[in-house]
């Protein structure tokens, strides 16, 4: 018989909540003054602090998970992170990608809502205007006599006053499928959603982007305050344990969805906005489930994001930036397990901040056929072996560390990566760096 997860812990208190900056959960799915869009507070998933055990028995690898304690378990990693030496009661993660929130004074924040498009780099663009006349609204969608319709995330007025029409400042916009407005100089700009009023002149062309490497994304998702950050390696490798053993694999594809993986590459941002495709109305009591296109006849399986216990897009649509992780030519370098550091990842981390494997990483690209295995990192999936396939053992796909560079890494894919995609699939050939249309983030908060 077929165990019901939602009668076992720590898998029956998994829920979604709004929470307030300060940690404090303002309403709980389901109840009063609970809302997806982000206006109650960041869209969150609550996971309570359970226990685990992990061994190995020949070539069988074996994982336990419980609620409670219990002989021979220990308190998971992730409940340890950005807390004290006492574990926190629940980790909380993004239920959505993360999107930005453009701050005037440049403390750009992240959040967590339906609706959004996720964050990536190079294509949220900063237009400066002058002349500005009709004041906008965020989510206001802004355009010139080219028809293209962009939308508006954030403005800041830097002189003047829209009062007296010579408000002078900068807009942030996004477009999915577009990677550059073609606005040039002198051009007027009209809020479309405000009865197309004149809002402002471009003042030049529009060529300046928001640049996002695992840096700055660590200080947009610390900026919303204190004990947030971006998802880190052990709080990822805590949802996949629950997820493994859940499911009894990791084929996460088959078990719930292909998820966002088969549209073309395409421009720009060519993902999809959070809680697309009425995914939100299509989640069962374990808020599990995947979205549809609303056409008869067509298989979404492949366009359509994915949702297990609350948290969306856990593969496909875009890249998601993993804080926490190094890979140098000699050890693979993993946050500190009991949380006794005080940087979160490279560049900055030092030796106290981390611990390090003996085995070396592995350079081939490939399924991911076996684990490291030693003390302090059985909880991780780090590859040792790449001789699967999308079928066998962890079905999911592994990019290799590149020899002589420090590498960071990234989970889940994008929106073309396909069959390797899946909760374990994990990129390892980037650096601090790196930038890109296609990588995003997700945020969590420990406190």
């Amino acid at each position: 018989m077929a165990l019901n997860f939602g009668n076992i812990e720590p898998w029956a208190s998994i829920t979604r909540v709004n929470l307030a900056t300060d940690g404090t959960v303002n309403a709980t799915y389901g109840g009063g003054g609970y809302t997806e869009d982000g206006t109650n507070g960041r869209v969150m998933v609550r996971i309570p602090k359970f226990w685990y055990k992990a061994e190995k028995v020949g070539a069988t690898y074996k994982w336990w998970a419980s609620g409670t304690s219990k002989t021979g378990f220990s308190v998971h990693p992730a409940f340890y992170q950005r807390a004290t030496s006492t574990p926190a009661d629940y980790i909380y993660i993004g239920a959505y990608e993360a999107d930005l929130v453009p701050d005037a004074g440049g403390s750009h924040t992240l959040h967590s809502r339906s609706g959004k498009q996720p964050i990536t780099g190079g294509v949220i663009y900063e237009v400066v205007f002058d002349v500005g006349t009709n004041e906008p609204s965020i989510g206001d969608l802004v355009d010139t006599a080219g028809g293209d319709e962009w939308v508006l995330l954030g403005y800041e007025v830097t002189g003047g006053s829209w009062g007296s029409n010579d408000a002078v400042g900068k807009l942030w916009i996004s477009k999915v499928g577009d990677d550059n407005p073609g606005w040039s100089n002198d051009e007027t700009i009209t809020n479309e959603s405000e009865s197309s009023e004149t809002l402002a002149t471009v003042n030049g062309a529009v060529s300046s982007t928001i640049h996002f490497d695992i840096e700055e994304a660590r200080t947009y998702a610390g900026a919303v305050g204190a004990d947030w950050g971006l998802i880190n390696i052990h709080s990822l490798e805590a949802l996949t344990l629950l997820w493994m053993i859940e499911y009894g694999n990791l084929d996460s594809q088959t078990e719930l969805g292909r998820g966002i993986v088969d549209k073309p590459g395409g421009t720009g941002f060519d993902g999809n906005l959070t809680a697309a495709d009425n995914i939100n109305d299509n989640l069962n009591a374990a808020l599990t489930g995947a979205g549809d296109d609303g056409l008869a006849g067509e298989d979404d399986d492949g366009d359509v994001g994915i949702c297990w216990r609350g948290i969306e897009n856990l593969w496909g649509n875009v890249w998601t930036f993993v804080d926490g992780y190094e890979a140098i030519d000699a050890e693979y370098r993993i946050l500190k397990a009991d949380g006794s550091w005080s940087t979160i990842g490279p560049p900055n981390w030092s030796s106290s901040d981390y611990d390090t494997t003996n085995a070396a990483p592995i350079t081939a690209d490939g399924w991911i056929s076996d684990l490291v295995w030693e003390d302090g990192f059985k909880h991780l999936l780090l590859a040792s072996a790449v001789s699967g396939s999308d079928s066998t053992y962890i079905p999911d796909y592994w990019y290799a560390h590149d020899p002589e560079e420090n590498n960071i890494v990234l989970s889940g894919g994008r929106w073309s990566s396909a069959s390797p995609a899946g909760l374990a699939y994990r990129d390892s050939k980037d650096d601090v760096a790196s930038s890109f249309r296609d990588i995003g983030a997700r945020i969590e908060y420990i406190g």
